[in-house]
């Protein structure tokens, strides 16, 4: 998105100007639980539901550095969720476990108005984006745990995590008050994709002092890193 509209400053070396974002945050959630037997087996689980709606308030940086005009931006997210755990035997329990979870993005990059450098040899400048939505993560965990013997632990635990409105950086020109273009570069919401993976992990104690814990993790992903070249 191109705020080349909002205001711009320019900063000594070494300098920065301030900034403000104001958020608003407003969530509520109901979980429901459950217990019983399913072919033998126990089990308990839980299901429930969230609510988050966030609204905020970002400004722009005026030329003597306070606060000017605002950029409002606000969504509302639905994140249910949903876990089952099966109580085998011989210290044996499945989990699994269905959410969609998001991660805001941090106040800084949600900042409005344009940092353009005075430093001659830079010539360049970043800015936030108001508009910046939070990643999205549709997630499925499953694991299998063999506590075998006291203290000790076998398991191996699986996961796919779908991601929408992964961030990277993106760039835009900005003429500025001498008359030359400085590149300003701006966080940006891209496509996403998916990570997966597995942990493998093994703990048993030899004596009251000493014994062994082993982990093994694996992830893959098809999300790249992008941001403009140069």
């Amino acid at each position: 998105t191109d705020f080349s509209g909002m205001g711009s400053i320019a900063a000594a070396e070494g300098s920065w100007p301030s900034w403000q974002v104001k958020e608003q945050d407003l969530g509520g959630y109901f979980k429901l639980d459950f217990v019983g037997s399913f072919g033998g087996v126990k089990y308990n689980a839980n299901a429930g539901l969230r609510l988050e709606d966030i609204e905020t308030k970002s400004y722009e940086i005026r030329q003597d550095a306070s606060a000017g005009n605002s950029v409002d931006n606000s969504y509302t997210k639905l994140l249910p969720s949903a876990n089952i755990n099966f109580n085998f035997d011989k210290g044996r329990i499945l989990r699994i476990g269905l959410a969609r979870a998001i991660s805001r993005p941090p106040l800084d990059e949600l900042r409005a108005g344009q940092y353009i450098s005075a430093v001659e040899e830079s010539r360049e400048g970043n800015t936030g984006n108001p508009y910046l939505d939070p990643f999205t993560s549709d997630q499925i965990d499953v694991a299998y745990e063999w506590y075998f013997s006291k203290e000790s632990l076998l398991a191996l635990a699986l996961y796919y995590k779908h991601i929408n409105n992964y961030v990277g950086y993106t760039s835009f020109d900005v003429a500025t008050d001498t008359g030359t273009t400085v590149a300003v570069w701006a966080p940006k919401n891209g496509e996403g994709g998916h990570i997966q993976g597995a942990e493998l992990t093994f703990q048993m104690p030899f004596t009251s002092y000493v014994g062994i814990y082993s982990n093994y993790a694996f992830a893959d992903t098809n999300i790249t890193e992008f941001a403009p070249e140069g």
